[in-house]
């Protein structure tokens, strides 16, 4: 081992020694198929270090060197982490698997089941439902023309295809029809009516937003769960998504993927977001930037030690299970070396144990800058769980992600948490940045007159210069 790695691999046994141990964090090699080359193959079955692997595989796939090379991999101790891919979303889609229980029925008795059945329950150790889900994934497969635009009626790729929620590029959420006819269940829960969506205002397109990705999207990983725990005890379930779905999911599946492609703070908040909201026991999968896949936008290439930081980063974050994308590890010695060492002081160590007193509660894109830049760590804002809160903005919508009760103090960044006064009149501290006025003026302790105005003229004094 390089003494970098030594050296952080010392102070990282230091900073675990405080907490209590659970699971060992292993590391994934995700080639996405199992190889088929023989070379690749026993590259990947003879890496002790590799614990899991993670493949994609179609809900229609039969490939019986495959199979057999899944059985192997297990009696060799390796976990296959398996993403399913749904063919069929006009049919088998999110909506219909979390609210039709007769195509959810279909759904596991012509896809999961036949599935399960060839590749054998007993090879895989956890499985999801395909990925990013709350996007272009799973929800719908009529691609929606763009007339008036240079594009015209061309079909620009997966990403015109229709997602849940209410975006601007592409005619999904309330306008697309496999969500629209679940009108009445949507008008029951919330009192709002898809059919006036052009005209709602922005705090009824984050609750309908809110409510398609906790009781469509959620409900459909929540509903997989259930049937893959019943009919095949010992597989584990994840998710692999993010925003409100977390809520729901972090209380009923065994744990989660993330995929935050860019830089170390990014990684570090967005990982105490998610594991905030899981369980104790669920597992957090990382998969940051690789380094060898040219066909994607990121820091590629990046030398041994700023990939051994981000993984630095996803260990003191929370990860279970370290990987990289797009490094295609298992194709070559010298890149299955570089991956290597770039997870070795991780690999066994206790999942590494934080209870920050602190909660950075966001509300819109524009984190503060101690949180943005690595030279404010120094500030000492450096241990904190994040509640990232664009969707529910304003206040008064939806239901709050985060428990405040473990919290001694919230750092309200243009938001404020649902609940929050009540937990501030329990003793908890707000720093509220253009957050948090509302509970002043509803104490008495401040009067809102309802009128703004500019200050003009103002010179700064010689201690403000």
């Amino acid at each position: 081992m390089r003494p970098f790695g030594r050296v952080v691999l010392a102070a990282l046994c230091a900073l675990t020694v405080a907490w209590p141990c659970q699971a060992e964090v292993g590391w994934m090699i995700y080639p996405y198929r199992i190889p088929a080359q023989d070379e690749d193959y026993q590259r990947l079955l003879n890496c002790p270090e590799a614990k899991y692997v993670g493949v994609q595989w179609g809900d229609g796939l039969r490939d019986d060197l495959q199979r057999q090379r899944a059985a192997e991999l297990r009696r060799a101790g390796k976990k296959l982490i398996v993403q399913i891919w749904v063919s069929d979303w006009r049919n088998y889609n999110f909506a219909n698997i979390a609210s039709d229980a007769q195509m959810r029925n279909e759904f596991f008795r012509q896809c999961i089941e036949p599935f399960m059945r060839y590749w054998g329950p007993e090879n895989m150790y956890a499985v999801h439902l395909m990925e990013e889900t709350g996007g272009p994934f799973g929800w719908g497969d009529d691609i929606y023309g763009y007339p008036d635009a240079e594009r015209g009626y061309n079909f620009g790729g997966v990403y015109d295809n229709p997602r849940c929620y209410v975006e601007s590029s592409v005619l999904g959420g309330p306008y697309w029809p496999g969500l629209r006819r679940f009108n009445d269940l949507f008008r029951q829960d919330t009192g709002l009516d898809m059919r006036r969506a052009p005209i709602w205002t922005p705090a009824q397109v984050a609750r309908f937003n809110t409510w398609v990705q906790q009781t469509m999207e959620a409900g459909a990983h929540i509903q997989f769960a259930k049937y893959v725990h019943q009919k095949y005890p010992g597989v584990r379930v994840y998710a692999f998504n993010g925003g409100p779905a977390l809520v729901p999911q972090g209380q009923a599946l065994d744990g989660h993927f993330i995929d935050p492609y860019t830089t170390t703070l990014p990684v570090y908040r967005r990982f105490r977001s998610y594991r905030a909201l899981l369980r104790p026991e669920a597992e957090l999968v990382s998969m940051v930037w690789g380094a060898r896949n040219a066909n994607i936008v990121g820091d590629k290439n990046r030398p041994a030690p700023r990939r051994l930081c981000q993984q630095a980063v996803c260990y003191l974050s929370g990860a279970d299970i370290l990987s990289f994308f797009g490094d295609r590890e298992s194709e070559s010695d010298e890149w299955l070396n570089v991956a290597r060492d770039s997870v070795r002081p991780f690999i066994g160590l206790p999942r590494f144990q934080s209870r920050p007193p602190v909660l950075l509660a966001v509300g819109n894109r524009n984190y503060p800058p101690p949180a943005e830049t690595p030279s404010l760590w120094v500030t000492g804002l450096a241990h904190y769980d994040v509640e990232y809160l664009p969707w529910i903005c304003p206040t008064d919508v939806g239901e709050g992600l985060t428990p405040l009760q473990p919290y001694k103090l919230v750092l309200g960044w243009f938001t404020a948490h649902p609940g929050l006064d009540a937990w501030v009149r329990q003793g908890g501290i707000l720093v509220g940045v253009h957050s948090g006025g509302d509970l002043l003026v509803k104490a008495g302790l401040l009067e809102d007159t309802g009128e703004s105005g500019r200050l003009s003229g103002y010179q700064p004094d010689e201690w403000m210069r």
